[in-house]
């Protein structure tokens, strides 16, 4: 039960794309990020 939550999280996240496999994988995409942007970083950026 707590795959099928993750993939229906996972399938929600709009940065995500996924993509089900004829042989049963799953391949998943994210879109790229600007780092400058992420609030979730912590620590300082002098770059």
């Amino acid at each position: 039960m707590a795959w099928e939550q993750a993939m229906e999280l996972a399938a929600e996240t709009p940065e995500l794309d996924m993509t089900l496999n004829d042989h049963g994988s799953v391949t998943v995409r994210r879109e790229a990020e600007n780092a400058v942007d992420r609030e979730d970083l912590a620590g300082e950026k002098d770059w």
